[in-house]
């Protein structure tokens, strides 16, 4: 092998490592992001839920039942928080390997927005009132009327 193309070859096998190297703080950031979103949104997921509850339930203390601290505290709670690490560690991976080498911040959006939808697809499915004698839309006043519920 000539010293012109090892010498090039070495020069590439710096610049790839480089690049490696200016990729490492996406593995210990994506543990952190995944896990303090996923946290965030479940506290946020379940006090929106218990929000919407107690403004559209007739009377006071309906989100308060005997069965609905256990209810919360051991299925929805921790089926929220696996299901958000799950998504969000997926979506912050795939993105992180798609796009991590030169777009490193699309990672930390694209593990954003997933947290959002998360929250939002759980408020969703979680079985907060509909149509009630306070609520006759469905909603409480304070929902916006262009995000649907």
């Amino acid at each position: 092998m000539s010293t012109i193309a090892r010498t090039m070859w070495e020069q590439h096998q710096t610049e790839e490592a480089d690049k490696v190297k200016q990729r490492d703080w996406l593995v210990p950031l994506g543990l952190v992001l995944c896990v303090s979103l996923s946290v965030v949104v479940t506290y946020f997921g379940l006090d929106l839920r218990d929000r919407l509850i107690a403004s559209c339930e007739p009377f006071p203390g309906a989100d308060r039942s005997p069965g609905e601290g256990w209810y919360v505290t051991f299925f929805l709670a921790p089926v929220l928080l696996i299901v958000s690490f799950v998504v969000l560690t997926l979506a912050y991976g795939v993105s992180a390997f798609a796009w991590g080498r030169k777009r490193p911040w699309i990672s930390v959006l694209v593990g954003v927005l997933a947290a959002a939808v998360v929250g939002y697809l759980f408020i969703l499915w979680a079985d907060v009132p509909g149509y009630t004698p306070i609520c006759p839309t469905g909603r409480p006043e304070w929902w916006p009327r262009w995000l649907p519920l």
